[in-house]
């Protein structure tokens, strides 16, 4: 076998079969363990970024280009989003308000700990990574919290007062003397939530 061989496989009638590995073996292994890598590194750092335009009581726009905590963490944030009441249309006929602001409660929480799991030396140095911790804090405190701040004190109160067992809560929620008013202050978040959730999907997938 000579030193530039890769592998040899023999076949004899007293051995059985032999495998031979040569030493180009071990190197063609590190070649293609290489491209791998380097491809793998090349795909989550591609040159496209995300405009995020919010308009969340202060409007926010910037634009995040991805990495490894931006993805991880946009993707989970995305999947929470697309299944919760915050970034899906209010139904009036099907959907109850307290269910909403118990989920928006989940949501605060989930994405608080999202943040979290993103090291400290990370955010400090990857500008991208800085901005998508600083947008997260904007969407909670900017987008969801003064909604809540507003009307879910208020409106927990006037139903446990107001209560009917006998009336569905999508009927009886419709009795709360501000209900039009805050119902479509609840679809303004919605709609900035399903803008956010959009973006965070194309940055986890691309344009």
């Amino acid at each position: 076998m000579s030193g530039y061989s890769i592998l040899l496989i023999e076949l004899s009638q007293s051995e059985g079969i032999k495998i031979i590995i040569g030493p180009l073996f071990f190197a063609f292994l590190f070649a293609i363990a290489g491209v791998v890598w380097w491809w793998g590194k090349k795909k989550i750092k591609q040159n496209w970024d995300v405009d995020f335009s919010l308009d969340l009581k202060s409007p926010v726009s910037i634009k995040i280009k991805p990495n490894h905590d931006v993805v991880r963490v946009a993707h989970q944030v995305w999947t929470e989003l697309q299944t919760r009441k915050a970034a899906l249309p209010f139904d009036e006929n099907d959907d109850v308000i307290l269910e909403v602001y118990n989920s928006w409660y989940a949501l605060f929480g989930i994405i608080r700990n999202l943040i979290k799991t993103i090291p400290a030396e990370h955010v400090k140095g990857n500008e991208d990574t800085a901005k998508l911790v600083s947008l997260l804090i904007d969407v909670l405190n900017l987008g969801l919290r003064p909604h809540l701040t507003r009307w879910q004190a208020r409106y927990r109160a006037w139903h446990e007062k107001n209560a009917d067992p006998a009336v569905a809560p999508q009927d009886m929620q419709k009795r709360y003397p501000e209900y039009a008013v805050l119902v479509s202050e609840l679809k303004q978040v919605n709609q900035e939530m399903s803008k956010f959730a959009t973006a965070l999907y194309l940055l986890v997938r691309g344009k």
